[in-house]
Order: structure tokens, then sequence, then C-alpha cells
């Protein structure tokens, strides 16, 4: 039987259909990071306490610090739909990835309506980052239209994410940022425009000795009863 031109599986047919398929479920993920037309005005990115002060933990048990990032408009305001945030970890030296710090959790301060903030480690991706914090819209089609949240030039909390340390961790200042890179994005079309202000520092310090405890309180005591005497 002859069939119609127009039914015959020529491959030049067969490649449209797989690209057309292919279209189809490349329009399941719907993040357009950095997709969309640029945009005019900016965003600042802070992540804060500017400095978090914790004792190294001793073996066997770990302690937990919780930071925030807080998103701005540079000015005016400006509309986001979804975001992508890598977060990397800088050990004292600055070299590799932090031992002995692990990302716990992390929270949405601010929710965008139907979408699912996730957060997971990265593992040695070329040293920019030690995990990734971003929101997702559900993997449907046709992919549903999202709805933008409006920042102003108020700091807003975006997201908290905790970090345990252990036992293993050294002494000294570790740096807590966010970085771009190729997972890093804001839309519609905002990535360009985001600028970093606070980083967040953790001091890791060392826990004092018995002794030393000792010879801070004899030197209290004496203190505290010279006042007393004072004031009588």
């Amino acid at each position: 039987m002859n069939l119609p031109t127009w039914m015959m599986r020529t491959p030049a047919s067969v490649a449209l259909h797989n690209n057309l398929t292919a279209g189809f479920a490349t329009g399941l993920v719907t993040l357009f990071i950095g997709l969309a037309s640029p945009a005019s005005a900016g965003l600042v990115l802070d992540i804060g306490p500017e400095m978090t002060i914790v004792a190294q933990p001793t073996a066997g048990t770990t302690t937990s610090v919780t930071l925030t990032a807080f998103l701005r408009a540079d000015v005016g305001t400006e509309s986001v739909e979804n975001y992508s945030v890598p977060i990397d970890l800088s050990p004292p030296d600055r070299a590799g990835s932090p031992v002995g710090m692990t990302l716990n959790s992390a929270t949405a301060r601010t929710v965008f309506p139907d979408q699912t903030l996730i957060s997971s480690p990265l593992v040695d991706p070329g040293g920019d980052a030690d995990f990734l914090i971003s929101i997702i819209p559900p993997f449907v089609f046709p992919p549903p239209p999202l709805e933008p949240v409006v920042f102003g030039t108020s700091p807003t909390p975006l997201f908290d994410f905790t970090i345990t340390i252990d036992s293993t961790v050294a002494l000294g200042d570790y740096s807590v940022a966010a970085v771009k890179g190729g997972l890093f994005g804001f839309a519609p079309g905002l990535t360009d425009n985001v600028q970093f202000g606070t980083t967040a520092v953790i001091r890791v310090v060392a826990v004092p000795e018995p002794s030393t405890l000792s010879v801070l309180g004899l030197l209290v005591v004496p203190t505290v009863l010279r006042r007393r005497r004072r004031s009588v």
C-alpha cells in the first residue's frame, strides 16, 4: 500500500519528531534562569549575621550556626520569579572545602507561591561552592505561570540555612558567601544584575582549658570583693 507523502517516516521526519519530543520534555523544567531579557534594575544579596563566634566542639559533640540570606532591590522595586544560589564555605587558609562543616537544613523565609525550596550538597564543583539552595516550580506541562515576589530596598529574609560544626573543624575564620557561577541565577533575567553585599563569617575559637578558667576565677573574685568593700 502506498502511503501519502505526509505519512511516510523519512529520516528527516524522524529527526523532526525527535527534536519536537526533546523540546516538549525540556519545557517541563521551567527555572528560566538567565533566559529572559536583561533587567534594568538590580538586586543586592546579603548573608548575615556578619560575625558569629562559636567554641570548637569537643570530641563526639556538634554545634550549629543558622545564617540568613537577605535580598533587596538596589533601587525601587524588583520582581523575582525564582532563584538558585550556590553557597561557598571558605576555610581560614582559603584552600578547598572546610573540614567539619556541613549544611544541615534550609528553610524558606520568603515563600514563592507553588514552588519548593531545595538544598543539596555540591561534590567538588570546581571549588566554587559547597551546597546549592534554590526554588523550583512543579514539573508539569504546560508549565504554570509563576507568580513573582516583589522586593523593595529594605532587606527581606530570603532563606535560612543551618551549618553543623563538629570537633574536626579547625580554629579560625570561615567566610560564608554566595558565589556566581553556572548554577547561580535569579529569574527573570536578573542574574547579571545581582550584587553581593554582606558576607558572613563564622569564627571558631578554642574552649578555655579548666586551668585557665580557674586562673580567671581567682582574678575575678578579689575584684568583686574589692568593689564591695569600697561600696560599704
